[in-house]
C-alpha cells in the first residue's frame, strides 16, 4: 500500500476547467483597475490641460479687449473682470484636482 502523501491524486477534466476559470476574474480584475485608474490619472491631466489653455485663453482675451478701451476706471475693470475670471477658473480647476485625485485614492491607484 502506498503511503497517503505518496498517492496520486486524481484530478477530473471538471476540476481544471474551474480552477482555470477562478485565474481569469484576477486578471480582468487587474486589467479593470489598470483602465480605472488611467482614467484618474487622464482626469487629473484634463484638469492640468484645461488650466493652462484656459488661462492663456482668457489673459489673451483680456489683453486684446481691454487695451483697446481707453485708459482709466474702464480698462482697469476690464482687467479685473479677467482676473476674477481667472480666480474663478483656478477654483474650478482645484475641484478637478481633488476629483481626481479621491478617484485615484478610493481606486487604489
Amino acid at each position: 500500500m502506498i503511503p497517503p502523501p505518496l498517492r496520486a491524486k486524481y484530478i477530473s477534466r471538471n476540476t481544471i476547467v474551474e480552477t482555470s476559470r477562478e485565474k481569469i476574474p484576477e486578471k480582468e480584475e487587474v486589467d479593470e483597475k489598470r483602465l480605472t485608474c488611467a482614467f484618474c490619472e487622464r482626469m487629473l491631466e484634463n484638469a492640468k490641460n484645461y488650466a493652462v489653455t484656459s488661462k492663456t485663453d482668457i489673459t489673451s482675451f483680456a489683453n486684446t479687449a481691454c487695451a483697446s478701451l481707453p485708459k482709466g476706471r474702464t480698462s482697469d475693470q476690464c482687467y479685473q473682470m479677467a482676473d476674477k475670471k481667472i480666480a474663478e477658473l483656478a477654483k474650478f480647476v482645484d475641484q478637478q484636482v481633488v476629483d481626481a485625485l479621491w478617484c485615484a485614492e478610493l481606486n487604489r491607484c
